[in-house]
């Protein structure tokens, strides 16, 4: 018994819809990869309070251009995988840049990364009418741009959930884990 969706006697085989079986993952609420340490665990996104997805490694491109680098695709497939699990979930992909170089070769580089990420979730089954993406340019930078890492943190890919007004409100102040079960029909585990 592993108490997911047992109401009916019968265990669901795959809670969070990330093709790791209940019996077999270590998260079963919570989208991720087979991994062997973590099975069905996410190790490279999580979920923060506003329901935006936060990226543990940020997402790597060709420098100066839009060509995501291969080694970011686990990145993306893990938040494939949330957005499959949540199907109500919609997300706004934002692009950001430093401040080396033109505003608007930067402004143009954080929409043509934005919409890159996009396609790739799009490629990847994901509705795109579930997202969005736009560019910032370096608008808003999280660091200093006076140092080289400082830089390199400004250069990112966020995913921010939103919803429209004519949908249900994002409730910031509940876990993704709190939202599979709601919508499974469990009782929150403490």
């Amino acid at each position: 018994y592993d108490g997911i969706q047992d109401q009916d006697g019968c265990p669901e085989t795959d809670a969070d819809n990330d093709s790791v079986n209940d019996d077999e993952d270590a998260c079963p609420l919570e989208p991720g990869p087979a991994s062997v340490d973590a099975p069905g665990c996410p190790s490279l996104t999580k979920i923060n309070a506003s329901g935006s997805v936060d990226l543990l490694e940020p997402i790597a491109f060709e420098r100066g251009r839009a060509k995501i680098k291969e080694t970011s695709f686990a990145i993306l497939d893990e938040v494939v995988a949330l957005m499959r699990a949540r199907p109500s979930l919609r997300l706004a992909v934002h692009g950001h840049t430093d401040d080396v170089g033109s505003f608007a070769y930067n402004l143009a580089l954080s929409e043509e990364r934005a919409a890159a990420v996009m396609t790739y979730m799009v490629e990847h089954g994901i509705d795109p009418l579930r997202l969005e993406s736009e560019g910032f340019g370096p608008d808003k930078p999280i660091d200093s741009n006076e140092s080289a890492q400082g830089r390199a943190r400004n250069r990112r890919v966020e995913f921010v959930a939103f919803s429209d007004e004519t949908e249900e409100e994002v409730d910031e102040s509940k876990t993704v884990t709190e939202i599979l079960e709601e919508s499974q029909g469990t009782q929150p585990t403490e």
